[in-house]
């Protein structure tokens, strides 16, 4: 595997752990207040 190849490889990971960061993100803030108005409802 070539140096440059690596550097790939790594910034892929890097991208997509930041999509999946954000959308977890987003889901969880999302998520937090739905969960705590369902708590409220019941």
């Amino acid at each position: 595997m070539s140096h440059s190849n690596i550097n790939i490889a790594i910034q892929d990971i890097a991208q997509a752990a930041g999509v999946v960061y954000s959308t977890v993100s987003t889901v969880l803030s999302g998520n937090r207040k739905n969960y705590i108005s369902e708590k409220a409802r019941i």
